[in-house]
């Protein structure tokens, strides 16, 4: 801290001098009378207090008045709260609620969000040491990154983490499926079950398959789904699994789903009816009803 300070006397040349720094003096020795004087001294973060006292060659002693000052080198403090979405977060929607908590020794000044690396001022609610801050985002589909800057006002800057965030409004989509409803299959031993999608943000596909007509088997309490979480995201993307079909009999006909879902939780399925196929491991049995028995006719 730099403490300047100017003595008037009016008979001394020189006058002795002390400072009194939180009630603690420290001996500045002989000052000039008239001259602007000038000294130094360290005090941690915190409110502080200061004044000089002087005396001159027959001890008539004068005080300054007293200084109250506060030292701040400490950055803000940022911190995210409800509603602000969680980092990494998936959502089926273009726009997120951005607030922060921001406490300091000193008041604050401004924040600013960076949103993949554009700025812009945030609203600021209270005033002193302890406000916050918030803005809502819109913005297209897509993957984005963003931080909170926060600065007071002896322009100390804090730096908030950085947070990650989707938006997903488009739906999962399914292009083909195998087998195709209406099927008859012989559902010897494993059948391949088989579903082409293109979604960006897969998280799962379920495979409903476990009832016969006329069961809904996207009921998971009757016929609970077979999840795979490995699939691949991407376009024109393939998810297959086998089931063993020896159990069912011939004519049966098996109830089933395929769903696909993104990371928002939002799906797609086949349609809104169960699709069927058909265990059929019987062979045709051709039969020959007649034989014609030739004719003849006399030239």
């Amino acid at each position: 801290i730099n403490l300047s300070f100017i003595v008037n006397e009016n008979i001394n040349q020189f006058v002795s001098c002390s400072r009194i720094v939180n009630e603690t003096s420290t001996l500045l020795g002989s000052v000039s009378n008239g001259t602007n004087s000038s000294v130094t001294f360290n005090v941690p973060e915190g409110t502080h207090n200061v004044y000089v006292s002087c005396s001159d060659g027959a001890n008539n002693a004068g005080n300054s008045s007293t200084v109250y000052f506060s030292v701040d080198s400490t950055p803000p403090n940022i911190t995210f709260v409800s509603p602000s979405d969680s980092n990494n977060s998936f959502v089926n929607r273009t726009y997120t609620q951005i607030t922060v908590n921001v406490n300091d020794a000193s008041n604050i000044d401004k924040c600013v969000l960076e949103w993949n690396g554009t700025n812009s001022t945030m609203s600021k609610l209270g005033f002193g040491n302890s406000v916050t801050c918030f803005t809502n985002k819109t913005d297209i589909d897509g993957k984005y990154n963003y931080k909170v800057y926060a600065n007071d006002f002896l322009n100390n800057v804090g730096i908030s983490s950085q947070k990650n965030i989707t938006f997903d409004t488009i739906y999962p989509n399914i292009i083909i499926y195998s087998p195709s409803n209406g099927s008859f299959i012989k559902g010897d031993d494993n059948q391949t079950i088989s579903v082409m999608y293109t979604e960006s943000n897969l998280d799962h596909i379920e495979f409903y398959w476990n009832g016969t007509w006329p069961y809904a088997c996207s009921n998971p309490s009757i016929c609970p789904p077979i999840t795979i979480t490995t699939c691949p995201s991407g376009v024109n993307k393939i998810c297959s699994t086998t089931l063993n079909l020896s159990n069912y009999n011939t004519d049966d006909r098996i109830v089933f789903y395929i769903g696909v879902f993104d990371k928002t939780r939002v799906s797609s399925y086949l349609g809104d009816i169960p699709y069927i196929i058909t265990i059929d491991r019987l062979p045709p049995t051709p039969v020959i009803s007649t034989i014609p028995v030739p004719v003849y006719y006399q030239p």
